[in-house]
Parts: structure tokens; sequence; C-alpha cells
């Protein structure tokens, strides 16, 4: 067959597509491949057909077999040599010439996307993929990279969207598992939930995925305040997995949960176990410090937390790192940097930041905010960081220079194109249309001065605890990200005094921008607390921000439980039971103790 042959059949084929007559168009396609079987481009062209006629299998199928009668499998090959070589440059080359000679080439387009992501243009590869999708939808491969490109660039209801897509296309454990996952990360824990029980029918002899199956579950139904059907999901994961630590550690995170003299046997066997690692080891050993201290108390409990700190390790280069960071900051958010804002967002509602250091009372400012009928909780919002990123490649781009060096410079409207981002990709986090939400990521103290200048309406709230007490608090929890100086005592220590340094800059700066609290004075005297935080924030008074305990709304973090609890001081001042031990840490604290230390 020729060449023009070859041409006439691939234009019959795009006007039959053209006018929706799939059956015509798979028809023609089918008696083409039996005369003419390595006809690739007509294998592409099948399994397009195929899904937008809904034989959403057969598409994949088709797509897949597609591959035996590739032409360009030398060219791919040299791809994958140019990988394995970092040559990614070249391997870029290869690919567009491979456009060239079939157009929408699979191969092609997965090597240029996937090494755009690699160099972080995740924006640039999801650009692509979306270009490229409607010709290759039955590709999984392609569908699954264009969710990683998503999630880099941080377009988060995109990523569901195309997560869904992907399961809906092609439902399996893994494309389940990926959408539970994202649902998990955004928060989107009622339709999680649904989509855990479609995952149930492919992990009912699968006892490993079964019990992470079950943890999703019972970490969702924490967050929801389901207390009993959380406990029984973790139990359900460690039935069918003992070995499975995390499932462990979540019971343990519910504070006041009592491990039988079973389970903390076997909790004790988990940490002896060799074949576990030293990581795993360590949040099993979290575990059992928690229970130890419930059932004997802190003293009792502190060799636990000790060798569980030990067994994570020292993190000084990121300790060093992240104080480095504060130091630049300080240096460039200047007065005079911080002049230029941007213009005021009407329409949208107000964000109120709670900032603060981890373990210092952030959750329960959250929680007794959240109870006011104005004022929405959403969750530890990656959103933030997000868009500062965003303002550093438009930098980059228009400018020739970082961020930084930019900022006395932006005028009010390219400022108002980063706050409007904020709260745009921020709305997939809100439930309600109120006038006020809360976005509680505590590291957020670092970006005050971003805040400042791209959101001019925003509230800034800084909660701050008794510096030992926190200490203490962060020193006993072990966390999944994010928080890598907390398992020494000294790395804490440094870090806690950096805190207080950049914030005593942002307020010298920003004098009157910041809403300081402490934690020590909210439980000591909550009620007159309650209404001078509500006074100083335009609210009226609610009766509800005061019983905030019977307020059943989402709370992620550690402290889910204690803040559907009424305030009590159990948590005050409980550093000086176990003060020997923490010499490391009121050591390197040293000049920031001040009044902090006094309660």
């Amino acid at each position: 067959m020729s060449a023009n042959h070859y041409a006439k059949i691939l234009h019959q084929v795009e006007q039959f597509i053209v006018s929706k007559q799939f059956a015509q168009a798979i028809a023609l396609l089918n008696q083409t491949l039996k005369s003419t079987p390595n006809f690739y481009q007509a294998w592409l062209k099948l399994s397009e057909c195929l899904y937008k006629a809904d034989y959403y299998d057969q598409a994949i199928e088709v797509a897949r077999h597609a591959e035996n009668f590739d032409p360009l499998t030398q060219a791919f090959d040299q791809i994958r040599q140019c990988m394995q070589a970092k040559a990614y440059t070249k391997a870029i080359g290869i690919a567009g010439t491979m456009l060239k000679q079939i157009p929408h080439h699979p191969r092609a387009v997965y090597t240029i996307a996937q090494i755009y992501l690699m160099q972080n243009k995740a924006e640039q590869s999801a650009e692509l993929l979306k270009t490229e999708l409607p010709f290759l939808p039955a590709n999984l491969s392609l569908r699954n990279l264009l969710i990683d490109s998503y999630v880099q660039s941080n377009e988060y209801q995109a990523a569901l969207d195309a997560s869904r897509a992907l399961a809906e296309l092609k439902e399996s454990f893994d494309s389940l598992w990926k959408w539970i996952g994202l649902l998990q990360k955004y928060s989107q824990l009622d339709l999680l939930l649904e989509v855990c029980e479609r995952a149930n029918k492919y992990v009912q002899n699968k006892p490993l995925h079964y019990s992470q199956l079950s943890l999703i579950k019972g970490q969702a139904l924490r967050i929801l305040g389901k207390r009993k059907l959380s406990v029984e999901s973790l139990k359900t994961a460690i039935k069918a997995n003992p070995k499975n630590v995390e499932a462990w550690a979540a019971l343990a995170d519910m504070k006041n949960y009592v491990f039988s003299k079973s389970e903390i046997n076997q909790i004790e066997a988990l940490i002896q176990d060799s074949e576990l690692t030293s990581n795993a080891q360590a949040i099993a050993t979290f575990a059992l410090a928690k229970a130890v201290e419930l059932q004997e108390g802190l003293e009792q409990s502190m060799p636990f937390y000790k060798k569980a700190n030990a067994l994570v390790g020292s993190h000084s280069a990121y300790t060093k790192a992240m104080i480095k960071e504060f130091e630049l900051r300080k240096s460039v958010y200047t007065k005079a940097s911080l002049l230029g804002q941007s213009n005021k967002f009407s329409k949208h509602p107000k964000p109120i930041f709670i900032v603060g250091m981890p373990r210092s009372g952030s959750t329960l400012i959250e929680q007794i905010l959240a109870s006011h009928s104005s004022i929405e909780a959403t969750i530890e919002q990656p959103t933030l960081q997000a868009v500062e990123q965003q303002a550093e490649g438009y930098c980059k781009q228009k400018y020739g220079k970082s961020l930084y060096e930019c900022l006395p410079y932006l005028t009010g409207n390219e400022l108002s194109v980063f706050g409007k981002s904020y709260l745009e990709k921020g709305a997939i986090f809100r439930e309600q249309n109120l006038d006020y939400f809360i976005d509680k990521q505590p590291f957020n103290f670092r970006l005050i001065g971003f805040i400042h200048k791209i959101l001019p309406n925003a509230i800034i709230i800084d909660i701050r605890r008794n510096l030992m007490d926190c200490g203490l608090s962060l020193y006993k929890q072990y966390f999944y990200s994010g928080v890598q100086f907390s398992y020494h005592l000294k790395q804490i220590a440094l870090v806690l005094n950096a805190y207080q340094d950049l914030m005593h800059h942002w307020n010298k700066v920003l004098p009157n921008r910041i809403v300081t609290l402490q934690y020590e004075e909210l439980i000591n005297a909550p009620e007159s607390f309650i209404k001078a935080l509500l006074l100083r924030l335009s609210l009226p008074f609610e009766e509800a921000c005061i019983d905030f305990s019977k307020n059943t709304r989402k709370v992620h973090t550690a402290s889910s439980e204690q803040v559907r609890q009424p305030i009590n001081q159990n948590s005050m001042g409980v550093w000086r039971e176990v003060a020997n031990d923490l010499k490391d840490l009121s050591t390197n604290l040293a000049n920031h103790l001040g009044k902090t230390n006094s309660y």
C-alpha cells in the first residue's frame, strides 16, 4: 500500500471523526488493518475512535497493541540511551524528529513531557499532554503523567479531575489508589471514603493493600470526628498487616486511646523486628512512647521518646538551610520593599492566616474561630508556597531576576495576579460561601512579607506558646514531612530561636500588621481571651466560639482529639516534669525564653 493511500485512509477517518461517525471510522480501520496490520497510525486512530465510541477497554488494548507495529522503535531506543546518560536535550531532539515523522507519536510525547517534569517545567508538561491526549485518549501512561504534571504545577482541581478520568477509563486498584491519594492530599474526604469502598473489591485477597486502604479510611474518619469508626478501621488495618506501623501510630495519635497489654506487646515486637527500616521502627517506638505516657506518665515515657527520635536521626543540614532561609527573608523584606501591595479583593472571602511553630496551639485557635458563623476552616494549605513559586517563575521569565530582587518594583496589578491565584487555587479547599476562611499552615510565618504584598486584606495571627512546652511537644511527635528538625532537642531550640527572630523582624517592618496571641493566656482565661480576639478581628461575639468543642468540622492535625474537648490546663508547664531530660533544649534556647517561659 502506498504512502498516498495511507494518507487517504487517515483523511477519511478524520472526516468520520469530525462528523462523529465513529462506527464507520472503526469499520474502515478494521478493514484496513486486516490487509495491512503494520499500519501504525491506523492502530493509533482505531484506539482513538474506540475511546470516542465509549469502548474504553478495547481502546486501551489497541493502544497497547499498537506498540508492536511502531516503525520508530530504533529512535526510541536512542532516547532510552540518552535518558540513561542524562542527555535530555538530545532526547528531546530525537522525540521532536519522531513527532515530525508521525504526529502525536505517544512515546515521543511521553519523552518530552517526562523531561519537562524532571526539569521542574510542570506547566509545560501539562500543556503538552493536554494538547496531545485528545489524539491518544486511551494511553494510560500519558494520563498518569498528566496527573503528576498537574500535582507538580499545583493545579489541585485539575489533578483531581484527571485522576477521576483515569479511574473511570480503567478502574483498577492502582488507578483508584492514585485518586485516593490525591483526595487525601487535598482533603476531599467524603469522596475519598466513597472511592475507598470502590477499591475494596480489588484488595480482598491482598492483605497489605487492604491494610493500607483501611489505614487511609481510619485517618479520614478521625479527621471527620468519627472516632469509633476510625478506631475500628485502624484496627482492621493492623489485623490485616500487624506490621503496619502507621496504623499503630494513628491509634496512638488519638492521644487518649488506651492500648491493651496485648497491643503493647505487639508494638514492642515490631520495634525489635529486624526486617523493618529504622524509620518504621521509629514510628512504632513513638506509638509505644505515647502508650506508656498515657498509662504510666511522662517521666516513664521519656526513654522511649529518646529512642524514637534517635532512630529518626539528626537532620542538621535541614535545620541550617531553614535558618539560612529565615535570614535571607529578613534581608530582602525591608520596609521599603514592603511598601507596594496588590489591589484589594472585595469580591473574595478574606483569608485568616494562623501561623506559628507546630504544636503551639494553632489548631485550637482555628477551632475557636471556625465555630464562628462567618468563618470557614480549610486545611494546612500548600497554596501560598505554590503561589510564591509561581511569582518566582514570573520574575525569572519577565525580568530575568529572582522574586526577591523584584519585590520593590512589582506593580499593584502584577501582585494582584498572585493574590488572585492564591484565592482561586485554594477555592478547592473551601466548601462554604462565607466571608472569611482560615489557612492554618504554621510555617506560613516564613511568608508573612509575601502575604502582606499580595493579600492586603488578609488577617495574620501568630500563636505563641511557652518555648519549653512547645519544644517538648515537638520532640514527642512523629511528623511525616516538613518538620525534620524536631527529632533533636538542640535543633528544635535553634529553629525556635530563628522563628522568634524572624517574627521580631516582621513586627518591626510591619508594625500592627500581625495579631500576636499567647496560648497560655487563652488557657487561663478562655472566655475573655476569645471575646477580645473577636473584637480585635472586628467580628461580633458568638457563643459558639466559647463552645468550640462541640464543632463537628474536619480537623486535620495531630491535635484533632484535643480540640474536640473543653479547654484544660493539662499541657501547661509539663516540661518541668522532665526538665533534666531537656537540658539540650533549655540551654540552646538561652535568651529566647523570656516571657514565654514564665507560665
